[in-house]
């Protein structure tokens, strides 16, 4: 008995989506993996200075913001990612998830600018 094949049909597979929210910004995608790549002496003082940013296009305070940040009740109920040992970086991050594209992207590069100000350090 001969063996018969089936015709092979071209297979395309839809775009996948980012699997963080975040992966859709380029510049803080890349600005968060530098950060984890960086120094941990670092980590807090770029974390407070995308905080510093997203409360500047907030129009709140820094100091405002620094405060609610290290509150208790705003840290991640379970510390499952790196950057939920920084103090202000989760706090920063939820933050600007909330934000327009257009905001997260000017945040973003204006953050991405200040890495090597931070690493010279």
């Amino acid at each position: 008995m001969p063996i018969t094949t089936r015709p092979t049909r071209s297979i395309t597979l839809p775009t996948l989506r980012p699997t963080r929210w975040y992966d859709a910004y380029p510049n803080l995608k890349m600005g968060i993996h530098l950060l984890y790549l960086a120094p941990i002496v670092t980590h807090n003082t770029l974390g407070e200075t995308l905080l510093a940013l997203v409360c500047s296009y907030l129009q709140v305070s820094p100091e405002d913001g620094l405060k609610l940040a290290k509150t208790e009740e705003l840290a991640p109920p379970k510390r499952i990612r790196w950057y939920d040992e920084v103090p202000t970086l989760p706090f920063a991050l939820a933050l600007l998830k909330q934000l327009p594209p257009s905001a997260v992207r000017h945040i973003a590069k204006a953050w991405h600018q200040q890495f090597g100000v931070a690493l010279a350090s």
